[in-house]
């Protein structure tokens, strides 16, 4: 799965399913090999399905930082962008509005995202935000408007009344957006506004430029991604988890 960098903020954007840590070997594998906090967040719930989308999520990022960091190239490594051998060790602490950071490598920037059995996770060398969101049947996505109307705003809400499919591409974004923004919902999410066909976002919380990617709808489920100030790769990479290091 390994890629190479290019450029200094170029975004790394990569999914995989969870279907496989149903399987009590991957799952086992994979708790003795994620950072401590992912391996707290897994073991924590109750809900089986719940455990493990998230330590899919954890094993994602796991091997995203470590694509990342190797495709900077043998020697000469920024300290900031350096992983600890052990990846068990690597902090994971969470800023006053829930967002994730790396203390100890204050270079990488992620997002982590994860909806019925896919997960996501953006890396790079800025701010960045990614969702994932698994799309209904028509008459359950009307129900999914009617439930977050609020956090829409008018034209938002127009947009996915009249068109259902629409709605999935103005929520990925939005959570991208404020997962991006590390201040949770201190931002209102009817404060800003997703607009489409070009898309954009009308907002007020950054000066910064803000880069917006869509990668449609994939096998039910629609992705998003925004960064400030980076480029976001067209493509997602595919990781297959059952594939234990």
């Amino acid at each position: 799965m390994m890629n190479t960098f290019h450029e200094v903020k170029e975004v790394k954007v990569y999914t995989a399913s969870s279907a496989c840590m149903g399987e009590e070997k991957v799952f086992e594998a994979w708790l003795e090999r994620v950072p401590e906090a992912r391996r707290q967040k897994a073991v924590k719930p109750k809900n089986p399905k719940v455990r493990a989308e998230s330590l899919a999520a954890g094993a994602l990022l796991t091997l995203s930082l470590a694509d990342y960091v190797s495709a900077k190239g043998p020697g000469g490594k920024d300290p900031a962008l350096v992983l600890p051998e052990d990846m068990r060790s690597l902090r994971i602490l969470e800023n006053e509005h829930g967002r994730p950071y790396l203390p100890d490598c204050p270079g990488i920037h992620f997002s982590l995202s994860h909806s019925g059995d896919r997960v996501m996770c953006a890396v790079a060398q800025c701010e960045v935000g990614c969702d994932v969101e698994e799309a209904g049947e028509e008459e359950a996505d009307l129900r999914r408007i009617g439930y977050v109307a609020r956090c829409l705003t008018e034209s938002e809400r127009e947009l996915a009344l009249a068109d259902p499919s629409l709605f999935y591409r103005i929520w990925t974004l939005k959570e991208s957006f404020v997962k991006m923004t590390g201040q949770g919902l201190v931002i209102p999410l009817s404060s800003f506004e997703v607009r489409l066909d070009p898309t954009s976002i009308c907002q007020e919380v950054t000066s910064m430029p803000v880069e917006l990617k869509e990668y449609g709808r994939i096998g039910g489920y629609q992705y998003a991604c925004v960064s400030q100030a980076g480029r976001i790769a067209d493509e997602m990479i595919r990781v297959d988890l059952s594939k234990v290091p």
